[in-house]
């Protein structure tokens, strides 16, 4: 059985807009707990994502001009497909030291792919099995 992005990613995703203001990425983050965001444009094209270690650079110097998150951000973010294969997901994962991907469908993005998202998928998985392994070994334990 091929499992894939769409099996396992988050659609409901907090994202801001390219000209947010950082202390609205601020707000984002913190609000949500959560320690990044993709950039998108008004029609939800990815254009990067802003992380807590791209803000970190503000502590040095916290009155910077620079206000928006199109200054922070990062871009030519890796991203991946919703019928790309949790395996080459995971390769993605423990190759890079990403803690999440955006997932787009025609540049536009429709979902994240965390490594959180991945461990819940195998815990529901192995459960998953667990259950119908028990419920075969009962078939087979009935007296004919």
């Amino acid at each position: 059985m091929a499992f894939k992005v769409k099996d396992a990613m988050t659609t409901a995703v907090v994202s801001v807009l390219d000209d947010a203001t950082i202390d609205e990425v601020f707000s984002l983050l913190l609000r949500h707990h959560v320690s990044g965001l993709p950039v998108v444009d008004s029609e939800n094209r990815l254009v990067g994502i802003v992380s807590e270690l791209d803000l970190l650079m503000l502590l040095n110097n916290p009155e910077s001009d620079k206000s928006h998150v199109s200054d922070y951000l990062s871009g030519n973010v890796l991203t991946v497909e919703e019928d790309d294969l949790l395996t080459d997901v995971t390769d993605l994962f423990l190759t890079h030291n990403f803690r999440r991907l955006p997932v787009v469908r025609d540049g536009r993005l429709i979902g994240v792919i965390s490594r959180r998202d991945l461990v819940r998928y195998i815990r529901d998985i192995r459960a998953r099995v667990q259950i119908e392994m028990e419920a075969r070994r009962k078939l087979r334990a009935v007296p004919v």
